[in-house]
């Protein structure tokens, strides 16, 4: 190494000076420290390579064979006059995946296809600057024209057709000229409009007219308020909502706004996030009392949390956003598809055993088939899963301002980019990261040049180190920050980043005490043996459910050593967020929001925050330890499956039995640890937790201390012949301050039965009923997608508890059945004797129906409720 290599570290890349070749935000705006390189300027290899190709081959690439949606026959999206079908989110959802794609691995099928789609945007504009389907302009609906802009974006940053600025311009004058109360009005283009603010930016940084601005300040204003609190607990609203703020901080320079986004960030993981994989329970919504590693998180979600993560990590240079981006990538996302790509499913949780066509509600949020891996349905998803590869390897590599280069998420690839005076530099990155410890890069130059290489160093990791040229540097490098190195380099330079990956448990506290176990960037879950068996579908496109062959009901052993006691609290400075050097305080959840959303964690003596997970690091070599094997050679093409696994953690465990699935096939929710198991303690395999489909990656902890807990069995009802079953007390709670009140854990149903819904309420014995109450929820601007529902109608059950045949007859005498906001609805009718009753109800079409309180009063002793 020459004496000329100067080595610092950085929080971020300066966020000042103008790169000579990529455009990045301009003044008045803040500077953004990172510049997104042309798409194409980065070839994706290796694992990210056959992820990529396997999506072109399977529902991405071919998802015209199976989604009528993209049938383009009387397409809306493919009229001048916006006139015909299929007029909503799916099209633009795909397209924007779909294209880019096509872009990263130069696939001239794709990009012609997805040319076709963008020639119809841009020859759909009207006079006054619209564009699109009519059937949205109406109301007007301009959340499905936000994911056609981002198409529209990466096709320009492909191709510079010089279309598409004005194009844009023109719509966004549009927009201006609505009247203010019509912009961004309701539902998901209120909630998600913080699309439209970046898109506006991005078109100001390459036109710098002022105008877009005023527009920018307007959709702020309109959009629902994030900097005040969380608007929805719809899960992907939330994934793509959270960051408005922060990306209205560019304009802004208000402190609040930044931190407002990280402070909705740690609110949600704090009370749903409390789980491995870097996602959220929010089986279509995040719901209190609804916490635990069995709730699920949409393939929509991981894909839009992934693409927040990478404009905030463009926008900020923050290395925290890129470690977040990267947890979600290698741990939940994998295992949302099948292996070749060819099927998804819905939801995918930390703790999911079975993977089945059976309803889970209410566990899930979601009545009906959630789990199977389909390539038909989820609508959503279906659409939306075409972006989360093709994104992530546009941001492997980003420009920085000094003109230099830094990797930012890290694979295998290889990217050409402009730098300072040296004109078009070529680095070379091997090593099979996030699998391995190391990761090379080679420079290629015409001629030899000085410029600044940032690389970063994620904050899970301790003792980083680099070399250049097989000589170490005498810095460093930091946790949580990057390594500058500038220095003249020259064709043939090799640099060598090492990011030591220590095996360590994490302590979920507010999940009973479950254990995660992490070693680097991947979580490990335990290795079940998975039966793929076919239940519908063709040969070409199958659908599978996912069952298992193997136990998967253990908890881990750590004794032995002094792993429980450290996770217990006395060294919970040894996770991520613990880098070294000063960084403003992360924004917290105040009790308010602890108070509004902890539900069923909200103790009698006031609200109190969920407590931090606390870490603890283990000696591989340790008896009774982990020990780590990795598998030997190059890394497959297609390592997230279990038999491909480049690595595995052979571990210990202990049975429990009373650990079983619920009457719906969810699995049971966890209970506290330290749990008591007589099982005999058992050698078990942990795999990264990307390799599997079915999965425990929360675990109890067993000891055999005077604390420990003897699980039992929970109860299962006696009637689940209805969409929705909650064993909770549902009259218990305080009476909700209105419709809008979803403070406590609400009945969410979705129309999956036809238009017909049923909630079932189980008394435990025979008893008369004389009278019932019940408190419909209502989320007025639909950012929940809950309406008041049509009609509803009042049965019990007339035969024997488990008796076959229909037994549920109606009740007699009945008041008139209420559906008005903000108010209980009391039913009265002739007294019943009966162990069940139920409600059958018909939701509004494309609106769940919430029921926030059900209260029955008995006939003896008058009025007691139960």
């Amino acid at each position: 190494m020459t004496d000329d290599t100067a080595v610092t570290t950085c929080r971020t890349p300066p966020a000042a000076g103008a790169h000579r070749a990529y455009a990045g935000t301009r003044a008045p705006l803040l500077l953004s420290p990172l510049l997104k390189l042309p798409i194409g300027a980065i070839r994706p290899l290796g694992w990210l390579r056959a992820q990529l190709e396997a999506l072109r081959d399977g529902m991405a690439g071919r998802l015209h064979e199976l989604s009528r949606f993209l049938d383009p026959r009387d397409n809306a999206w493919l009229s001048p006059a916006g006139a015909g079908v299929h007029g909503w989110e799916e099209v633009p959802y795909w397209l924007r995946g779909f294209g880019d794609l096509g872009y990263v691995l130069g696939d001239e099928r794709i990009i012609a296809e997805a040319r076709r789609w963008i020639e119809g945007l841009l020859g759909s504009q009207r006079e006054d600057g619209y564009f699109g389907p009519e059937s949205n302009r109406a109301a007007p609906d301009l959340w499905p024209n936000m994911p056609a802009l981002n198409a529209l974006q990466s096709y320009y940053e492909f191709s510079r057709d010089e279309r598409v600025p004005p194009f844009m311009a023109r719509y966004f004058r549009y927009q201006m000229n609505l009247p203010r109360e019509r912009l961004f009005p309701d539902s998901w283009q209120k909630a998600r409009a913080g699309d439209n603010l970046e898109s506006a930016y991005w078109l100001h940084s390459r036109t710098d007219e002022a105008w877009l601005l005023d527009l920018a300040t307007l959709t702020h204003e309109r959009t629902a308020a994030w900097q005040r609190g969380v608007p929805t607990w719809h899960g992907v609203n939330l994934c793509q909502g959270f960051r408005e703020p922060a990306t209205y901080y560019l304009q802004s320079h208000d402190r609040r706004h930044l931190d407002a986004s990280e402070r909705i960030y740690q609110s949600v993981m704090t009370l749903y996030g409390q789980v491995p994989g870097g996602m959220f329970g929010a089986d279509e919504n995040a719901r209190p009392g609804y916490h635990g590693p069995r709730q699920g998180a949409e393939t929509c979600s991981m894909v839009e949390l992934m693409r927040s993560f990478e404009l905030l990590l463009e926008f900020s240079g923050d290395v925290r956003h890129a470690d977040r981006c990267e947890e979600v990538a290698f741990n939940s996302l994998p295992a949302a598809f099948s292996p070749d790509y060819r099927a998804l499913r819905y939801l995918t949780a930390p703790n999911v055993p079975l993977s089945d066509a059976e309803s889970k509600a209410p566990g899930l949020d979601n009545g009906g088939a959630m789990l199977t891996f389909d390539p038909h349905r989820y609508r959503c998803c279906q659409h939306n899963h075409t972006m989360g590869w093709p994104h992530f390897a546009e941001h492997l590599w980003m420009a920085t301002r000094d003109n230099g280069l830094a990797a930012t998420l890290y694979a295998d690839c290889e990217v050409a980019a402009e730098v300072g005076a040296a004109g078009r530099v070529t680095i070379h990155e091997a090593g099979g990261y996030p699998f391995r410890e190391w990761i090379d890069f080679q420079i290629d130059l015409e001629r030899p040049a000085r410029f600044p290489l940032y690389l970063r160093v994620p904050g899970w990791t301790r003792g980083a180190s680099v070399e250049i040229n097989g000589r170490p540097i005498a810095a460093a490098p930091q946790a949580e920050a990057y390594v500058r190195l500038e220095r003249q380099w020259s064709t043939g330079d090799r640099v060598r980043l090492r990011l030591p990956m220590t095996v360590e448990t994490r302590r979920w506290r507010t999940n009973a005490d479950s254990v995660s176990v992490r070693r680097g960037p991947l979580w490990f879950a335990l290795e079940i043996d998975e039966a793929w068996r076919r239940i519908a579908g063709s040969e070409e496109w199958p659908v599978y459910e996912v069952l298992p062959r193997s136990r998967w009901n253990y908890g881990l052993v750590l004794d032995g050593n002094s792993e429980w006691r450290i996770a217990n609290g006395e060294n919970a400075r040894l996770g991520p967020g613990a880098a070294d050097g000063p960084r403003a305080p992360t924004p917290t959840p105040s009790d308010a929001e602890v108070r509004r959303y902890s539900g069923s964690r909200a103790r009698s003596d006031g609200p109190q925050p969920p407590a931090p997970a606390s870490w603890a690091r283990h000696r591989a070599d340790a008896p009774g330890c982990f020990q780590v094997q990795i598998a030997p050679g190059p890394l497959p093409a297609q390592p997230f499956t279990q038999q491909a696994a480049p690595l595995r953690i052979r571990a210990q465990g202990r049975r429990i039995d009373a650990w079983q699935l619920d009457h719906t096939g969810l699995i049971d929710e966890l209970q506290s640890s330290p749990a008591r198991s007589a099982a005999p303690r058992e050698d078990i395999t942990l795999v990264p937790m990307g390799c599997a489909r079915l999965r425990i990656a929360a675990f109890p902890v067993i000891a055999e201390t005077p604390d420990a807990i003897r699980w039992s069995v929970p109860p299962r009802p006696a009637h689940p012949d209805a969409d929705r079953y909650d064993p909770r007390a549902r009259g218990a709670a305080a009476a909700p301050a209105s419709s809008s009140d979803f403070s406590a854990p609400p009945l969410i149903v979705w129309p999956r039965r036809g238009d017909v819904a049923a909630v079932v309420y189980e008394l435990g014995a025979r008893r008369r009923v004389c009278a019932v109450g019940v408190y419909w929820g209502h989320d007025a601007q639909n950012m929940g997608n809950c309406a008041l529902p049509v009609s509803w109608r009042l049965l019990y059950w007339a035969g024997a508890p488990v008796a076959g045949g229909d037994a549920w007859r109606g009740v007699e005498g009945v008041s008139a059945y209420g559906v008005e906001p903000d108010r209980w609805h009391e039913l009265s009718f002739k007294p019943v004797l009966t162990e069940v009753l139920r409600i059958e109800l018909q939701p509004r079409a494309g609106y769940a129906a919430a029921m926030l309180r059900w209260r029955v009063d008995l006939e003896a002793p008058a009025g007691q409720g139960v």
